[in-house]
Order: C-alpha cells, then structure tokens, then sequence
C-alpha cells in the first residue's frame, strides 16, 4: 500500500502494451496482448468489464474531452472507444498492415496512426475518414 492509499495490483497473465491515463486522472486505461483493454480507477480497482479488439492492442490513447479514448491493434484498426459506458462509438480501417500507436490531437479533433504499411495515417476523429496519408518511409511505423 502507497502513502495515497492504493494498494497494489497484480495483473494476470496478460502482458501489458501499452497505458494511458484518463485527463482528470481518475481513469487507467491498460493495453494488453490478449486484445483486451482494462480500465481502472486511479487506485487500480478493476472497473467495467474489458473492452478490445480480435488481435493484440499495441497502443492507447485518451482524449482530452474526459470521455473517449482510443486504441490501435495488430488486427489493422483503430477504435474510439465511450470510457464511461466502455463501449465502442468508431471502428476506422485503412490501414493495411498492424497498426503500433495512436496519438490524439490536444482538441480531439485529429488522430495520427503509424503502422507496418510504412504510412502515417491522419484522420478526421468525429467522421473516422483520413484525411491524409504520410508515405515515403522505408519500413514498418
């Protein structure tokens, strides 16, 4: 147990990719191997059941509105994800190959994928179009 009163948690078998923190901070996101997405409260009680994807979710991301977050999966999607109800509002595909990180622009309006197609993927979060394709590099994102 910490000075803040949270005690420590184990997490099963699942290995952790990738974490995010909600903006209040009272939220923890975890990204796991097994396609699945835990969310915690800031102490690390196990909150709505998981959410995922069909393949390991390699990245997440909260967004700055305090209610959605996003992940990226080696199944080659993205998904916008409602934390308080924990379910999915957007699925995005364009990608053609696994898809490693995600990142949210400060006013929610823009994300920015990478992935093995060698592309960076910008799209328009509130219609899950992409707006541009960043190509030219030589290898995997």
């Amino acid at each position: 147990e910490s000075a803040t009163g949270c005690e420590s948690v184990k997490l099963e078998a699942a290995t952790v990719a990738d974490v995010t923190v909600s903006p209040d901070g009272l939220l923890i996101a975890s990204a796991h191997r097994d396609g699945t997405v835990r969310l915690w409260d800031a102490c690390g009680s196990a909150g709505q059941k998981p959410i995922g994807h069909k393949s390991s979710i390699t990245s997440v991301a909260c967004m700055s509105d305090g209610v959605s977050m996003v992940s990226c999966s080696e199944d080659q999607t993205i998904r916008i994800w409602n934390l308080v109800a924990a379910t999915e509002v957007r699925k995005l595909k364009s990608h053609e190959k696994n898809v490693w990180s995600v990142a949210v622009s400060p006013d929610c309006s823009r994300l920015a994928t990478a992935s093995d197609d060698k592309t960076i993927h910008i799209w328009d979060a509130a219609t899950g179009s992409v707006i541009k394709k960043l190509e030219g590099h030589d290898g995997g994102v």
